[in-house]
């Protein structure tokens, strides 16, 4: 009896020493110490080592959920939603918060998962405000224990012990924000926690980087697309108001000549004068494609109507905005439809086009359609594969948030969608 008295105390003092959840430990350090039972063998708990393989596979399950997410470049606000979903449940926590810290060092809540026990709007937030300061502080994950007045599943308020632990998300080496596991009940949570979470926010730091970045370029681009506007609008009023004035006073001025003249210079001068409202003629194009006068003065609806009538191919004409648009949206929806029934009259050999704009589900969504021979994405075609214009109008509606879809099967025509957010 002495011998297996002496045993069972060493097996309980070995428990004591590791995790009894067995989570992060080495499931061979889950043994009694036999030798002072005579020198026996250790013996290995195999439902320890299988509670430990398991809960392996469920964090690297977990992990591998989020970095999918990640791969598939979801927002930032869906990587939230996810990662405190995922280490929620992984952990066996109460509640989950993800905060961004401000320039005052305050924190702001982005997201919060409620597991075992919901949040309701009576329920307290979680205070991470010291805990918030000691992870901005030290730049390290950091853990608390104090008392908390919470609910339990059927509503009923108690008071009880409540743990926190708070780890650091570091996004490009700057302290981003933090993530917050709160657990209530008499158990501290287990050693190893911080470093758990600490994986999960490696992952979310990447995202955001990743979206940080994104953000940037087409926030670069949009900048570029404005840049290139107004040197549109400058180059069109320019040729306007300069030149284009000084031709039409030569041209009142050849006209004047002509009664001053014999009848061989006067046939000079009637040529020089056709001559001279073609060049007048060619400019005034030229001007009117850098930026329409109706698009400036009339929006998108105006514009669009101009377009289809100064096409030589008939155009119809259906849906409408009714009203003035972000001049940057406007822009990139004219030259869409431009372009489109540029290649529609290069590539196409159409009888005819059809253009459809219309505000829906907060965008302006514009359809240009012909019913020419298709097969765009052949080298006949006007396909974002061959460096036609498209590509700078994919990437001018993409600067504003939307996007590019052609369409072009082979004998059914060519149709382009463009989607720009208007919000």
């Amino acid at each position: 009896m002495g011998g297996w008295g002496s045993r069972t105390r060493a097996w309980s003092r070995a428990r004591r020493r590791t995790d009894p959840a067995g989570a992060r430990g080495d499931p061979v350090a889950w043994t009694y110490d036999g030798s002072r039972a005579g020198g026996q063998s250790a013996v290995i708990s195999l439902a320890t080592a299988r509670a430990w393989l398991r809960e392996l596979t469920d964090e690297q399950a977990a992990l591998h959920r989020v970095m999918t997410l990640a791969a598939q470049g979801a927002s930032p606000a869906r990587m939230f939603a996810s990662v405190a979903q995922e280490l929620g449940r992984l952990l066996g926590g109460d509640h989950v918060t993800i905060s961004r810290y401000q320039p005052d060092r305050t924190t702001i809540v982005v997201c919060r998962w409620a597991g075992r026990a919901p949040f309701s709007a009576r329920r307290r937030s979680v205070d991470e405000s010291a805990l918030g300061s000691e992870v901005a502080r030290t730049g390290r994950s950091a853990r608390r224990t104090d008392q908390a007045r919470h609910g339990t599943k059927i509503g009923v308020w108690t008071r009880g012990p409540r743990h926190i632990v708070a780890c650091p998300v570091i996004v490009q080496g700057r302290l981003w924000g933090l993530m917050a596991e709160v657990s209530f009940g008499p158990a501290p949570r287990p050693d190893g926690t911080e470093e758990r979470m600490a994986k999960f926010a490696e992952l979310l730091a990447a995202a955001i980087a990743h979206a940080e970045s994104r953000d940037e370029l087409l926030a670069s681009r949009a900048r570029l697309a404005l840049a290139c506007d107004v040197t549109r609008r400058r180059v069109e009023r320019d040729l306007h108001d300069g030149v284009q004035q000084r031709l039409v006073v030569l041209a009142l001025e050849l006209r004047g000549l002509q009664g001053a003249v014999d009848e061989e210079l006067r046939e000079r001068v009637r040529r020089m004068e056709a001559d001279l409202y073609g060049a007048m003629t060619d400019l005034w194009e030229i001007s009117h494609g850098l930026h329409p006068v109706s698009l400036s003065q009339g929006g998108i609806d105006a514009a669009l109507k101009s377009l289809a009538r100064r096409s030589p191919l008939p155009v119809e004409l259906s849906g409408c905005v009714g009203g003035r648009l972000a001049e940057t949206v406007e822009t990139a929806v004219y030259a869409a439809a431009s372009e489109a029934l540029a290649n529609t009259l290069q590539h196409a050999n159409a009888t005819r086009a059809h253009i459809d704009v219309r505000l829906q589900r907060g965008a302006v969504w514009m359809w240009c359609h012909d019913d020419g021979r298709g097969g765009a994405h052949l080298p006949h075609g006007a396909s974002l594969a061959h460096g036609s214009g498209l590509i700078g109008i994919r990437d001018r509606v993409e600067a504003l948030g939307g996007d590019l879809a052609i369409s072009s099967p082979p004998g059914q025509g060519t149709s382009l969608r463009v989607r720009i957010p208007t919000g």
